[in-house]
């Protein structure tokens, strides 16, 4: 267990854990009946760069106000010029960095990419919240093809990209790179620095859900960049967080607070997490990653299916104990032929990072819109008080396996 712990902290050694516990993810759930979830027409996908601030805490760099950025997605209804997928100096920081191991021409290539309409006027009507929390080492950016799916189906959606957590440009031009963050190169040292950072950036989560409810960022429009932010006409009774990898045990841990009605942890493990040292509560779903090992690529782990499937039961016992710990509903699912990254833009953007651990990916690009589509049928359940809308579609979709 303390080898896989230390797998997942360092970054993509997660997929490897995720996919031991998605072992463990036997069949479905008898379910009732329930229709999907329908998707909304949206005119366009709003985009808005902004940052936050909070004057309370300290830079974990700098000595200054703890500030970070905030990629906000949402139903627009206007048109405009085109936003930037990825700014251009953040893509040269990401280069330099051997971002993933992508080439300097791919890198280039996102800065190319448009995204949705800048500034575009928010449509009208209450909408849900997703607030999304990063995981480890993956730029806020590489969120926003998972997140227009989102938005397809009504949601607004605000992307975090946590003080070095992962490269990151603020909207003055300051780069957050996370070497520059001492501390977060002994997270698998120090388990304190863990709990530390996973504490930061649930407080940076429930921080950038009151400032999205009560209208601090928003869309300031096109042609006035000195106005005021508009309001986003949130439903608070539909207040989600949503997280991967680390980002994950990030929403678990939110769905302690009373302002957020459920969660999803996307291949995230619980390690550091208060969820894990005091149990479950709220109302959440893990979804896991699950790739298509064959005896060999087992074989070249040094492992045969017996002993990775008795690893999976063993950590599945895990998340059991999580649940039963606390006063929550804890769903857990895993989605067939995803690895670690699918839960995120790379199946479209850097496509080489899916199968790196091995295994073979069945979804690929259509990852995107399959992981997005579980995720809001699982909110709108949760949202709606429903479970039985999620287990009939739990029924009917083969490859999301649910204990």
């Amino acid at each position: 267990m303390e080898m896989v712990k230390r797998r997942w902290i360092k970054g993509l050694g997660a997929a490897l854990w995720v996919s031991v516990v998605a072992a463990g993810c036997g069949g479905t759930d008898a379910a009732s009946s329930g229709a999907p979830t329908e998707i909304e027409e949206v005119r366009v996908t709003g985009v808005v760069d902004t940052a936050l601030i909070d004057a309370g805490r300290r830079d974990p760099v700098l000595d200054a106000s703890r500030e970070w950025a905030v990629r906000l997605l949402y139903p627009g209804c206007s048109d405009g010029a085109a936003g930037a997928y990825v700014p251009a100096e953040l893509a040269a920081a990401m280069a330099s960095g051997s971002y993933f191991e992508q080439s300097a021409e791919r890198v280039q290539s996102w800065s190319q990419r448009s995204l949705g309409v800048l500034d575009a006027e928010p449509c009208p009507g209450a909408r849900p919240l997703v607030l999304f929390s990063i995981g480890l080492g993956v730029s806020g950016v590489h969120y926003s093809l998972l997140a227009e799916r989102w938005v397809e189906a009504g949601y607004v959606v605000a992307i975090i990209d946590h003080p070095y957590g992962a490269p990151s440009q603020l909207p003055n031009g300051r780069l957050l790179l996370p070497d520059a963050d001492e501390e977060m190169t002994r997270l698998d040292q120090d388990p304190m620095v863990l709990e530390r950072r996973i504490a930061d950036w649930v407080r940076d989560l429930l921080f950038t859900a009151e400032a999205v409810v009560v209208g601090t960022i928003g869309p300031v429009g096109r042609d006035d960049s000195s106005a005021q932010p508009s309001a986003f006409s949130i439903d608070p009774r539909r207040v989600f967080a949503v997280g991967h990898s680390m980002g994950g045990a990030v929403a678990l841990d939110a769905c302690r607070a009373p302002e957020i009605r459920a969660c999803v942890d996307l291949d995230g493990a619980p390690f550091g997490s208060t969820t894990m040292a005091e149990g479950f509560r709220g109302q959440g779903l893990v979804l896991l990653s699950h790739p298509l090992y064959s005896d060999e690529d087992l074989a070249a782990r040094g492992r045969d299916r017996a002993t990775w499937e008795a690893m999976g039961r063993q950590i599945a016992g895990l998340w059991t104990e999580i649940e039963l710990a606390g006063d929550g509903k804890l769903w857990r699912a895993a989605l067939a032929g995803t690895g670690h990254l699918s839960f995120s833009d790379a199946p479209v953007v850097m496509p080489d990072t899916i199968a790196r651990f091995g295994g073979e990916p069945v979804l690929e690009e259509p990852a995107l819109g399959r992981v997005a589509e579980v995720v809001v049928t699982f909110l709108e359940a949760a949202g709606n008080d429903r479970p039985q809308d999620w287990l009939a579609y739990v029924e009917r979709t083969p490859e999301v396996g649910v204990r």
